[in-house]
């Protein structure tokens, strides 16, 4: 006797031929390069920085000029390679302090100008 298997729920909507792109688009995605426009990585770069509504703003109200977007994308590279910084800053403490004779020491004693800088002052 064949068992029949439950029907699998669906969540989204998809036509054959948007599943079809999709599964097209992850080939491409996972076996070569794909050539995407300038303009397309700006304003994808743009969302990735600021959401959705940035990218809204951008193609359907017109509402955010292009020296704009590009101002706000670098400044957010800028955060990015800040924070790239105190991360590797903060494995390069790490690493020398377990290394070190007296780890807890070293640690405190690395530590102490950024536990200065994260106290409130009232």
């Amino acid at each position: 006797m064949q068992q029949t298997q439950p029907k699998k729920k669906t969540y989204l909507k998809v036509s054959p031929e948007d599943h079809a792109k999709a599964v097209r688009a992850k080939a491409l995605r996972e076996g070569s390069a794909t050539n995407v426009d300038e303009e397309t990585l700006l304003i994808a770069e743009f969302g990735k920085h600021f959401g959705w509504a940035a990218v809204e703003a951008v193609l359907i109200h017109n509402s955010i000029t292009a020296d704009t977007m590009v101002n706000l994308i670098m400044g957010a590279r800028k955060i990015d390679a800040q924070n790239t910084y105190d991360m590797a800053h903060a494995a390069f403490i790490g690493s020398l302090a377990a290394n070190s004779k007296k780890p807890s020491k070293s640690f405190k004693d690395l530590t102490k100008n950024l536990v200065k800088q994260m106290k409130a002052e009232l």
